[in-house]
């Protein structure tokens, strides 16, 4: 038993071994999905489908990507939100077959400059990187997802957003100079420009 890499003929097959994981089988399309290429190759199938407009593809696609992230493997729906593949994984999640008619728009919106704003600048890649991820993962659990998750992927996902939190709190607590521009932001702000009078 073996997760067949993906082409174009296979998607469904693929989809079908998705859609039936069991508890035994699970470790396996993880395994498979986890490989080195296959997810890669998955995004080139998504690409050429996009292109070509092949509807139907497309769709299969977006219930392959639902069943995906309804695995609850923290490190896959991770790797599908990084900064390599988030819009990649966002494009074929734009093709739901619930709404043929309605074109979907989650990688314009989450390409909008006005939606990362810095009240106090953070250089730290790594915490940057986890501010980014938690927008992305909320995004997925109350926009993209919001009709199909279940109680267990949200909390799989609700979880991830609380250990990233822990890491950019520690960060933060961690990194005087950033607290206590933190620390004059917020004092600054009750009395307007703070010196006041005169």
């Amino acid at each position: 038993w073996k997760l067949p890499m993906p082409e174009m003929g296979s998607l469904q097959q693929l989809l079908e071994m998705v859609s039936n994981a069991t508890q035994m089988t699970r470790d396996r399309i993880m395994d498979g999905i986890m490989a080195e290429g296959f997810l890669p190759k998955l995004f080139e199938i998504y690409r050429t489908c996009e292109d070509l407009e092949m509807e139907s593809s497309l769709h299969v696609l977006f219930r392959l990507f639902k069943g995906l992230i309804m695995l609850n493997e923290p490190s896959l729906i991770e790797l599908c939100l990084s900064d390599e593949h988030v819009f990649d994984t966002m494009g074929i999640l734009e093709h739901d077959p619930d709404y043929p008619n309605h074109k979907l728009q989650h990688r314009e919106y989450l390409r909008s400059p006005k939606l990362f704003k810095q009240a106090v600048p953070i250089r730290d890649a790594a915490t940057l990187a986890k501010i980014h991820l938690n927008f992305r993962l909320t995004y997925l659990k109350d926009v993209v997802m919001a009709r199909y998750i279940d109680d267990m992927s949200f909390g799989t996902i609700r979880e991830l957003i609380s250990l990233n939190n822990a890491e950019i709190v520690n960060h933060v607590h961690d990194n005087t100079k950033l607290l206590q521009q933190l620390f004059d932001l917020c004092g600054s702000r009750p009395n307007g420009a703070g010196g006041g009078g005169g």
